[in-house]
């Protein structure tokens, strides 16, 4: 498959997403600790929505990407990021859906899955956790994004259960309570942390190893310090013209918070 200009951006999410989304990305884990120095694991690394920031930021050789879509790959170094960069930093690629981290034969100190857990469904969902535990250096972390289904109500009650069916999903998505997605994580070996950090559509989280959970609380201390960015976020054009009443919503929120007597 052929992309012609813009096609690859679009085709890993909305446009107007794209640079917010790849911003977030790095922003998130920097703050969690990554240096250039580190070995990133980018799961669906698509058209280097976040690669192109990654890239040249690692040393040499020590960003992998996989992704079952060459021709994205191919647009995203062609049009993004430059294949002058690609030479000088030697980025790894492997073409693939299966999640099979191990080819590589090496453990990675940071993974990313952006917008990956989203569009699959349980028994992909418990394959990348798996795999992620196996390929994750002892004190690795991975950080990954979900569609968060409440029990009851509120956001992405609409989306199909991840639960309820196999293999990859289309352009809508799926959801997972957050306990269905403590539970695979638990089977898989990995304790998990939800953070606040800030998602135009979708919820973080991360996950180390079970035996290193007692890090979980001051990881999540380093990334949810940005209420001033969550609030940029929700006040861009992009986000508030194409959701209208998360706008307003969040409004009536903010004044209410403001009313509030305090104690």
């Amino acid at each position: 498959m052929t992309h012609g200009p813009g096609d690859h951006r679009k085709a890993v999410g909305p446009p107007a997403f794209w640079d917010v989304n790849a911003g977030l990305q790095f922003s998130l884990l920097f703050a969690l600790g990554l240096r250039e120095h580190h070995t990133l694991l980018d799961i669906g690394c698509g058209s280097l929505r976040g690669g192109r920031l990654f890239i040249p930021y690692l040393a040499t050789g020590n960003y992998y990407g996989i992704e079952p879509d060459r021709s994205l790959v191919e647009a995203g170094l062609r049009d993004e990021l430059g294949e002058c960069v690609a030479d000088l930093k030697q980025p790894h690629f492997e073409y693939r859906d299966d999640f099979a981290f191990f080819v590589w034969e090496r453990r990675f100190d940071f993974m990313v899955a952006q917008s990956i857990l989203s569009h699959t469904h349980h028994d992909q969902a418990r394959r990348l956790l798996t795999n992620a535990h196996e390929s994750l250096a002892d004190d690795g972390v991975l950080a990954a994004t979900f569609f968060w289904r409440r029990p009851v109500a509120g956001l992405h009650v609409q989306r199909p259960r991840g639960t309820e069916g196999t293999g990859w999903t289309g352009e809508f998505g799926v959801a997972y309570e957050w306990s269905e997605m403590e539970h695979m994580a638990r089977d898989a070996g990995l304790a998990l942390r939800r953070l606040h950090f800030p998602h135009p559509r979708q919820t973080w989280f991360i996950a180390v190893r079970q035996t290193h959970a007692s890090r979980l609380r001051r990881l999540a201390q380093r990334a949810d310090h940005w209420p001033a960015t969550a609030r940029d976020l929700h006040r861009a054009d992009g986000i508030r013209n194409r959701y209208p009443r998360l706008g307003r919503a969040s409004a009536l929120a903010a004044r209410a918070r403001r009313r509030r007597p305090r104690s």
